[in-house]
């Protein structure tokens, strides 16, 4: 039987733009109450930000060296063209990343 994924457990919606679900701060409590991992990471990220992009290799290697559940988080508007740059940044070096806007 298929197990649920946190993001089909929560009803997380899509957003606006493909590969991304928009959030709330109560769907972003069930995301880590449903993980399957000890402990939950969210990155804020977005296009604009230096140290965001500086930092988002490391995010990662987090996630490949500990038992993290793990999304990145943008903070520019749903329907802004920067998210959906900061999504194909994201996307660009880490095609499995699960991006979320809030």
């Amino acid at each position: 039987m298929h197990s649920q994924t946190p993001i089909e457990k929560c009803k997380i919606n899509k957003s606006f733009y493909d590969g991304i679900y928009s959030v709330t701060s109560e769907d972003v409590k069930c995301l880590a109450k449903n993980s399957e991992q000890p402990n939950t990471i969210l990155f804020t990220f977005a296009s604009w930000c230096v140290p965001c992009i500086y930092h988002i290799p490391n995010f990662f290697l987090i996630k490949k060296y500990y038992n993290v559940d793990h999304y990145v988080l943008l903070v520019d508007k749903e329907n802004h063209r920067f998210t959906e740059e900061a999504r194909d940044m994201v996307l660009e070096t880490f095609p499995d990343a699960k991006i979320l806007v809030i």
